[in-house]
């Protein structure tokens, strides 16, 4: 999938269309992104991305799992938004997580994993990348102060895309 995908409009099923373009972003984002040394890697073999919403998201993700990444095979964990959450390399935290992001967040810093969500304050509640439309269009947010915090590098190619907050 080619890093010029970003930029792509929604669409009008709002749902479906909407999550199949935030995984093929995402699965960019995993190969543009340097994993934290703080990271303990949930195993050797997978990548494991924690996916933190409703059952309607099983079907959207459900491509990406055993895709790989790097030395690695992309695991796809789903997590009730009370649940309780595995080891994880990366999260990504839909809007039906609701109240428990701020939580989640709080819980996970200085820990090293890359957290993705798609709420209006999910990178000021601390988030690192974070979903949002504008014109119509699908784009992304990252939050370098916490990148940095986590030791998560990003490449250049993923940042002149973004908007980013300091």
């Amino acid at each position: 999938m080619a890093i010029h995908a970003l930029a792509l409009p929604a669409s009008s099923e709002p749902e479906t269309s909407e999550y199949k373009l935030k995984v093929a972003y995402l699965y960019n984002f995993l190969g543009l992104i340097e994993p934290s040394p703080l990271l303990k890697p949930s195993d050797a073999e997978h990548f494991t991305l924690c996916v933190i919403g409703g059952p309607n998201l099983r079907a959207q993700f459900a491509g990406l799992d055993s895709e790989p990444l790097q030395a690695k095979t992309i695991r796809i964990t789903h997590v009730e938004p009370q649940g309780t959450l595995p080891p994880c390399d990366a999260i990504f935290a839909s809007a039906s997580a609701g109240d428990t992001s701020e939580k989640l967040l709080q819980s996970l810093k200085g820990r090293g994993v890359l957290t993705i969500g798609e709420s209006d304050h999910f990178c000021a509640e601390g988030g690192i990348i974070n979903f949002f439309f504008e014109e119509r269009k699908l784009r992304f947010e990252i939050n370098l102060t916490r990148a940095r915090e986590e030791q998560i590098r990003i490449s250049a190619k993923l940042l002149k895309h973004a908007r980013t907050i300091e």
